[in-house]
């Protein structure tokens, strides 16, 4: 027996291997920018990382947290996208000197939030950033504390200095990762704008900053930049049923932003994509190996599955004898669990001892209880025909198939 066991989990590890085998991992993209990080939306795995955790300024990236507080304003139900923002002077002519006059916003006159976000998201206009920030917290440098309550709250490695990204600002790549996760998870309808390639304001058509909006799948989410941070871009693509967030910080270039990008959610893509079919051969393999109980019909439910030890199936005795109208007792020192039928016939065994007692009466086991999960499991036919009922074993099904 000592010989079979070591012989039958060796089989059993071979089978596993083979079921859950999956196409090998890609080879990681070749890319130029000195930070970037590749996440799976669905469950947060890093798929690809590159200096991920290291602060850097995020230029306009900076205007992502920013729209994530107006949609959460809007979510709290104090502005809704049809409000009508007021223009102050200070955000009617801060950078002014950047923008074409079609894009300039005119001090007195009121725009509304769903405008201003297009302009955030799109032409990266800073100005609008301003309007929203003083109209939400009365001011810009009390909008930034809440940037960074948010920031903190969410767990990102993150500081702000102003809500545009102008200048100032730090923030990782992962960072912002954990922040479009969040924002897509909540407040989805920021897809729609960020996926715009352009929109009307003023007459003129107003293109999106972000080039790679014209390839499948990408529908989002922001570029940035400055002399300081370099090219960067957040984006995020969605295909059969699996979602990548990719953040790029300083390409070589604004080419190379555009391409390190598109590499990276393709590279993200494939590899979601094999990792969840892998999780699923897993889950089908685990349940190729589960083993269920029925009893008259009708399935127990465990907390510790049971399973095959040396072709017996072990099962957590609790369930299965109180299912069937008995008590049981568990004695610590001894390490023995005692069942009491409803009949009055009691029925006992130790753990690791290899005899069940019947009112006292030894019976031989050729196998012995055993303690998985903090649960007593004990071979269940030797238990249950010794309370009167029946077990049938359903190879098919690999199901204990018990009778009163």
């Amino acid at each position: 027996m000592k010989k079979t066991i070591p012989l039958l989990c060796a089989l059993l590890l071979c089978v596993s291997l083979f079921t859950v085998a999956t196409p090998s991992a890609q080879a990681a993209p070749v890319i130029t920018a000195q930070a970037a990080v590749v996440l799976d939306f669905e469950t947060g795995e890093i798929l690809f990382e590159r200096n991920m955790h290291v602060s850097r300024p995020p230029a306009s990236m900076t205007k992502i947290m920013t729209a994530y507080i107006v949609f959460e304003e809007i979510a709290a139900g104090n502005l809704t996208l049809d409000t009508y923002i007021p223009i102050s002077h200070h955000a009617s002519h801060f950078a002014r000197d950047a923008w074409p006059g079609h894009l300039i916003l005119t001090a007195g006159h009121y725009y509304s939030v769903e405008t201003l976000l297009r302009l955030i998201m799109l032409p990266s206009h800073n100005g609008a950033c301003i309007a929203l920030a003083e109209y939400i917290s009365g001011s810009e440098e009390a909008f930034v504390v809440r940037m960074n309550q948010a920031a903190e709250r969410l767990g990102m490695d993150a500081v702000y200095e102003n809500s545009h990204g102008l200048w100032g600002n730090s923030k990782s790549a992962y960072a912002t990762a954990i922040l479009l996760r969040d924002f897509i998870t909540n407040h989805p309808d920021i897809l729609r704008i960020s996926s715009m390639r352009s929109f009307t304001f003023k007459g003129a058509t107003v293109n999106n900053t972000n080039r790679i909006l014209s390839e499948t799948h990408i529908d989002g989410f922001k570029t940035g930049t400055t002399a300081a941070a370099g090219p960067c871009l957040a984006s995020t693509a969605y295909r059969d049923g699996q979602r990548v967030i990719v953040v790029t910080m300083a390409s070589s270039n604004n080419d190379n932003r555009f391409l390190d990008s598109q590499r990276l959610l393709n590279f993200g893509l494939e590899e979601a994509a094999r990792r969840a079919a892998a999780r699923d051969a897993e889950r089908e393999a685990e349940e190729a190996r589960r083993v269920h109980v029925t009893i008259n019909g009708a399935p127990v439910i465990f907390d510790v599955q049971p399973t095959l030890i040396n072709a017996r199936t072990m099962v957590p005795i609790r369930a299965v004898v109180e299912a069937l109208g008995a008590e049981v007792g568990w004695d610590h020192e001894t390490q023995t669990v005692t069942v009491t039928t409803a009949a009055g016939d009691v029925i006992s065994c130790t753990i690791g001892s290899y005899i069940l007692y019947i009112n006292d009466e030894p019976v031989e086991m050729d196998i012995a209880p055993v303690v998985i999960g903090g649960r007593t499991l004990l071979p269940i036919r030797f238990v249950v025909e010794a309370m009167g009922a029946t077990v049938e074993w359903d190879g098919g099904t690999r199901t204990v198939v018990i009778t009163t």
